[in-house]
């Protein structure tokens, strides 16, 4: 027997009104051509790929109006019809997450579904950009659920301890030690979620600064936890912040090379040309320097240098009640100081110019190395 099946929703379940076939599940009209189009025998193999993103789109608009119970119920509808839907996955953890208490936490649902959204996305993408930035979605998602079950305790803990005597100490320190637990236990989901993001950092090859922001903010908000908790050594997670940025600095510096390497092998003419006039820059400036060392070791100003040394020397060796001969002495080497003064201040004009022109050469150098090595976007 023939039946109509509805391509929007996949029911079989039909009325006709007014001259169309309508679908008693989601309403959508069809023509009598149209549904004979739509008629089948036999069993029938539907296809709800549209049904679940139906339900999909309505799961996070519900989930971004904060009604986590029934976001968590409409991602379970997308799972029944599509069980390695990532992005369901995911979000239903996070959505049970975000239902815990104090007597009832659901973090471990929350872990759950970001290990195994990762793993689905991994096997269908590869290390590839999508694959990344679904990554970047779930730390971010799982790291707001961490972030909000570390504050639901510690202000549980602050509230009970504002109560103080209205609900008795021994309350009180058992709110202290539960919220020590808790933040405990988000310390240490986020150091095992540490081991998952170095072995993502390791396989990314890539440049994105929000993908490394969000490890970046995961890991921050760890060492919170940490500090709520005094356990273990905080320098774990430091020197993992540290390692991530590091990681990044140099992917990002590899991806620039790459697009540098492959901007001048396409433009090798031009590479050639700045590197001509880079040798021939440096050939100008290391005559300069010739000329800038023959004025700074004067011929002229060494001799008298070596004659007021002479006389000095000489000066030491006189008795001090020679002093007419001393002042005599003193007289000629303040004549040659002088000589000395004038023929530096006839030379050192020459020579600053000859700084300013190397200084030129040296600036020319400078913006053909960085066109040479500039990033290529």
């Amino acid at each position: 027997m023939q039946k109509i099946v509805c391509e929007l929703c996949g029911s079989k379940d039909f009325t006709k009104e007014d001259g169309v076939f309508v679908c008693q599940f989601c309403g959508c009209k069809y023509t009598l051509e149209e549904a004979r189009k739509l008629m089948v025998s036999g069993t029938v193999e539907i296809n709800r790929s549209q049904e679940a993103i139906n339900i999909l789109k309505n799961a996070h608009e519900t989930f971004d109006s904060q009604n986590f119970e029934k976001a968590y119920d409409l991602y379970t509808e997308v799972l029944n019809i599509d069980a390695d839907n990532e992005e369901s996955v995911l979000m239903r953890g996070v959505s049970a997450g975000w239902q815990s208490s104090v007597k009832n936490c659901r973090i471990v649902e929350t872990e759950k579904a970001f290990n195994r959204a990762i793993d689905i996305r991994h096997k269908k993408y590869g290390d590839t950009p999508e694959f990344f930035t679904f990554c970047t979605k779930c730390i971010e998602e799982y790291g707001k659920v961490l972030s909000g079950i570390s504050i639901l305790f510690n202000n549980y803990e602050q509230n009970m301890a504002s109560a103080g005597f209205s609900v008795g100490f021994s309350n009180v320190g058992l709110a202290v030690e539960t919220n020590r637990k808790m933040q405990e236990y988000c310390y240490s989901r986020s150091a095992e979620i540490c081991e998952i993001i170095d072995k993502i950092v390791e396989d990314y090859d890539g440049s994105n600064d929000a993908f490394f922001e969000a490890i970046t903010l995961f890991l921050t908000k760890a060492y919170d936890y940490y500090k709520l908790s005094h356990i273990a050594d905080p320098c774990i997670l430091r020197n993992e912040i540290e390692n991530i940025k590091g990681i990044q600095r140099e992917k990002e510096h590899k991806l620039s090379q790459k697009r540098i390497d492959e901007y001048w092998k396409r433009h090798q003419e031009e590479r050639q040309a700045l590197e001509l006039e880079r040798a021939s820059i440096k050939n100008e400036i290391s005559v300069l320097e010739t000329e800038i060392n023959n004025y700074s070791n004067n011929e002229q100003i060494e001799k008298i240098n070596q004659e007021i040394a002479d006389l000095a020397k000489q000066k030491s060796k006189m008795s001090y009640l020679k002093i007419k001969d001393r002042k005599q002495i003193d007289t000629i080497i303040k004549a040659k100081q002088d000589e000395c003064k004038a023929i530096n201040d006839q030379l050192l004009p020459l020579k600053e110019s000859l700084l300013k022109k190397k200084n030129n050469l040296r600036e020319k150098i400078r913006n053909i190395d960085n066109e040479l090595t500039k990033d290529r976007c």
